[in-house]
């Protein structure tokens, strides 16, 4: 899985005491003049989620995306001696790219201030309160206290695309052919995504999304639904990132099944489960995914007809 490119988010404060004088500090390095200018809380949340990405590589600040006073906090801290002590400047021309200088090696914890989860999410010196904090699933280690695990569901767009034509699916599969035109099942994957995310919520399933995997980015110039703007093309719904329990992913697929039935039906399609793809640290397991509606019609020697005329790419009203 390709790590991607981390953002700044201000979100961050200091989680102890030992770190929270680690910030006064660093704070105490700024230039006069524009420590003045710049309040204190609004530094020290940025300080914070600089800290915050510490162990994830190279970052970008994206200054329409800070409030006013995280904008004037953020050029204090960049025009002053932090600049090399504290992070570096990475980018080229052009390109707001940094990253935590590898000799600042002061111990620090830093917690996400919002509250949105109903379960415990721990990374590395961090503590996490929502998926909008969350940008990639190797930032997550324990979820509860227990060892938490990446996933990908795999293939869903193009399932959803042969699911709306009615096309054969194999009894059980890992990996479908990509379709020519995926546009209609990419926008069913995006609003299966939308609609798994709020049962996850609904019944306090111990499982996040992270927010670099937008389930509102199906088409290119939509605003972000977690308060950023896109930043890339239209995003791929057949690998879509998820952090589970260890203990539990394997039946993950299982859960999801049941708790998307009500979407099935909404959207008149036949029923299926997607291939899921668990990294362990040393290895990989792979669930099959398997089209369980079209095996029972199979079985039953059922033809249904839906409302999807794949040859000119619309949906028809049935």
């Amino acid at each position: 899985m390709t790590v991607p490119m981390f953002y700044l988010d201000p979100s961050f404060v200091a989680a102890d005491t030992d770190t929270n004088s680690l910030i006064k500090d660093l704070h105490g390095r700024l230039d006069g003049r524009k420590k003045g200018v710049a309040n204190y809380d609004a530094c020290h949340r940025v300080l914070a989620g600089i800290l915050a990405l510490r162990h994830h590589g190279y970052f970008r600040v994206i200054k329409v995306d800070l409030s006013p006073d995280h904008q004037l906090a953020w050029d204090a801290i960049k025009d002053s001696s932090l600049l090399g002590y504290l992070f570096l400047y990475e980018g080229g021309k052009g390109n707001n790219v940094f990253r935590v200088h590898p000799k600042f090696t002061h111990p620090s914890k830093v917690r996400d201030t919002r509250s949105e989860l109903g379960f415990r999410v721990t990374g590395r010196d961090v503590s996490y309160g929502s998926s909008a904090a969350i940008q990639h699933p190797s930032q997550v280690r324990l979820l509860n206290g227990r060892l938490a695990v990446t996933c990908t569901i795999k293939g869903a767009q193009t399932a959803f695309q042969m699911l709306l034509c009615d096309a054969p699916f194999p009894p059980r599969y890992q990996n479908l052919p990509a379709l020519q035109d995926e546009t209609l099942g990419q926008l069913k994957a995006a609003a299966w995504v939308q609609f798994l995310e709020k049962q996850m919520s609904r019944w306090g399933y111990v499982g996040v999304i992270p927010s670099s995997f937008d389930s509102k980015k199906a088409l290119v110039g939509e605003r972000s639904g977690k308060g950023q703007p896109n930043r890339g093309p239209a995003q791929d719904f057949n690998d879509i990132p998820i952090v589970l329990l260890a203990e539990h992913a394997h039946e993950f697929n299982d859960w999801a099944y049941q708790v998307s039935l009500p979407f099935f039906r909404e959207h008149k399609l036949p029923s299926a489960t997607f291939p899921l793809r668990i990294f362990h640290k040393d290895w990989t397991q792979l669930v099959d995914g398997i089209p369980i509606q079209q095996l029972r019609e199979q079985m039953a020697n059922v033809s249904p007809v839906r409302g999807v005329q794949c040859a000119s790419g619309t949906e028809s009203v049935g």
